[in-house]
């Protein structure tokens, strides 16, 4: 099921949280909103789940309008037909994890085969044998799956999803990234998930969002974002950049600040024209499969990704092709 939000905004006070937002979600899309506290991602994923009414707008989930100003139209949250996980789980800590699953099909009295249904819903998020368990049973992995399993035991076809990976573990994160991914595609679910953490946007999402004060600086495939930043704040919230000095000029480059990422920087020349800059090393760290290495490039601190080792307060030179440049226009001050 589709996702379109037209013109859609949300004012709290006098704060702006959400400006006039525009938005396409296609069917069994995964997209995230990514951006700092206080960007509007999360206001945007609860006026998509009616848990928050804008200020105006329209909003339809499929061919079905859920929401609009000029017509009148505002359809619950619990009428919506979307599923929903939160960050901090939102478990009944006296309940089983049989009924807290079961608990939306109870609300909505759609109690027909209720044990088959909850049964699939944890055989799906791998609690197949765990309905009898507490919350305080089980790990913080296992209760945020028994949210995943609450969310898509009503069958809905859009699943929206409130930075439900933040509250655990660095590993638990990554499985259960690669899991949440594999369920929505199994299920041909919409889903638009919440985050703050760009890596984990990227590594699991059709497109991303960028946000920044309610506004959506843009929206792209993870490489678009990573590669061709269209604005400053994009170019330094998602990943690292390294900013060309203002000296070099680029024939054929239109106006604006140029930026390299540190995958892009190289200790050898391979092209003839290859622009060449001087470095001082001032940090070291090893990431296993690469060094990271922070350089004093023309008064600036630029961050190269390399395969060796280098030591402290080295002079070296570092190559960069042309054509891993990247002009931003936007953003600049």
């Amino acid at each position: 099921m589709s996702i379109t939000v037209e013109n859609v905004s949300k004012t709290f006070g006098s704060v702006k949280a959400l400006q006039p937002t525009n938005l396409k979600v296609e069917t069994g899309e995964f997209i995230s909103l990514v951006g700092p506290s206080g960007c509007g991602k999360t206001t945007l994923l609860r006026i998509l789940a009616g848990l928050e009414i804008p200020d105006g707008g329209k909003i339809s989930l499929g061919d079905r309008v859920v929401y609009s100003s000029e017509d009148g139209i505002e359809v619950p949250a619990e009428s919506r037909g979307v599923g929903m996980v939160f960050q901090d789980f939102a478990l009944w800590p006296h309940m089983t994890v049989f009924e807290n699953v079961a608990f939306g099909l109870r609300a909505r009295k759609d109690t027909d085969r209720l044990k088959e249904r909850v049964s699939w819903a944890l055989e799906r998020v791998q609690l197949g044998g765990y309905e009898d368990r507490y919350p305080k049973q089980m790990s913080g992995g296992q209760q945020q799956r028994v949210s995943f399993a609450r969310a898509i035991v009503t069958e809905p076809k859009i699943i929206l999803l409130d930075e439900p990976l933040s509250a655990l573990d660095a590993v638990l994160r990554d499985g259960l990234r690669l899991m949440l991914r594999s369920l929505t595609d199994e299920l041909g679910l919409t889903a638009v998930y919440v985050t703050h953490d760009q890596h984990e946007a990227m590594s699991i999402s059709d497109r991303i969002v960028v946000m920044k004060l309610g506004e959506m600086l843009q929206m792209g495939v993870p490489e678009e974002v990573y590669n061709k930043p269209r604005h400053m704040f994009i170019a330094g919230f998602v990943g690292k950049s390294n900013f060309i000095p203002e000296r070099v000029k680029l024939n054929g480059v239109d106006e604006g600040r140029h930026m390299t990422r540190p995958e892009c920087l190289r200790l050898e020349k391979k092209n003839s024209d290859d622009l060449e800059f001087t470095g001082t090393v001032k940090t070291v760290s090893y990431l296993g499969d690469r060094y990271e290495v922070h350089l004093d490039v023309e008064n600036s601190t630029w961050v190269a990704h390399f395969p060796r080792r280098l030591e402290l307060e080295d002079t070296v030179k570092i190559y960069l092709s042309k054509e891993d440049i990247h002009t931003i226009k936007e953003g600049l001050e």
